[in-house]
């Protein structure tokens, strides 16, 4: 069985799906450009929401009550380290 060549690109192909292309080529073909630019607009204008969003609503301080168990927990992790020899 002799290899074809793609009509569109040149790459060496076993089998061809139709008119001398590449089955790579043909996928690529299948892709809606429309399709493509709503879908980078969307992630665009969605990225933007999400921007303003944050900088809008800034994280809150944390309250002594959070900041103690934050401690806790880090003293926790450290004793759990220590008693398995991870910390010295």
């Amino acid at each position: 069985m002799s290899a074809c060549y793609c009509r569109n690109c040149g790459a060496r192909a076993t089998r061809l799906v139709e008119n001398g292309i590449c089955e790579a080529c043909k996928r690529r073909s299948d892709i809606n450009p429309k399709n493509v630019l709503i879908a980078a607009a969307l992630i665009v204008y969605i990225g933007v929401n999400v921007a303003a969003y944050i900088k809008d609503h800034p994280p809150r301080e944390l309250t002594a009550e959070q900041r103690e168990k934050i401690a806790e927990g880090q003293r926790l992790a450290t004793r759990a380290a220590m008693m398995a020899g991870y910390v010295d």
